[in-house]
């Protein structure tokens, strides 16, 4: 199905979610600069796209710094959606959509110094939201949301803080379940609504 056109430079799509057959949104960001390197020309800025059962249409979104992007994108009805990213390259970002328009929402930082992320988000409910993210690319950690503010949740770390990526999440009767990788390795973790912990987690037999 063909999507709206900006007339950006480039533009990716990285996360979408369907609150009814005819309702879903997809985000990610777009470039348009020119330029490869980032300057006054070179822009990433947020890019959301609404399906209606019929076309993909752009939708306004709130950019709070230059190169923002969201991620990640959890509907848990067609007028309650959460998305997540990063702004400036460098901060989690979380916005908040309630059928008419996006709102930018507080989040927190695992530190102040580096670069942190979100990158995956569940919202099983209205006023709860699960988000997953990395500082630096090596350290995992989770923010929650309880309806009214996002807090941080600590997650165990790899041994070694091996690099980590694409982390994505998935709730359900205030379970969560974690996904991502580690030094290219697949990794698992699981929310009890405490704590988070590890799961054992196969990797494919190498072929011979």
């Amino acid at each position: 199905m063909p999507t709206a056109r900006l007339g950006a430079r480039s533009t990716t799509l990285s996360g979408i979610s369907c609150a009814t057959p005819t309702q879903c949104l997809a985000v990610g960001d777009y470039t348009s600069g020119v330029s490869a390197r980032p300057s006054p020309q070179y822009r990433d800025r947020i890019v959301v796209e609404r399906w209606d059962g019929t076309m993909w249409r752009i939708v306004p979104a709130v950019d709070v710094a230059r190169r923002d992007r969201l991620i990640g994108v959890s509907c848990s009805a067609p007028a309650r959606c959460t998305a997540v990213g990063s702004a400036r390259s460098k901060v989690t970002l979380a916005e908040r959509w309630d059928g008419r328009s996006w709102s930018a929402q507080r989040t927190s930082n695992l530190n102040p110094v580096g670069y942190s992320e979100l990158t995956g988000v569940s919202c099983p409910s209205p006023t709860e939201c699960i988000a997953v993210g990395d500082y630096n690319l090596s350290v995992p950690f989770a923010e929650r949301y309880d309806g009214k503010m996002w807090t941080m949740t600590r997650m165990p770390s790899p041994p070694g803080r091996d690099a980590v990526s694409g982390l994505a999440v998935s709730c359900l009767a205030g379970r969560c379940v974690m996904a991502g990788s580690a030094a290219g390795q697949p990794l698992t973790e699981l929310w009890n609504g405490v704590a988070w912990r590890p799961l054992p987690t196969p990797s494919p037999p190498n072929p011979r």
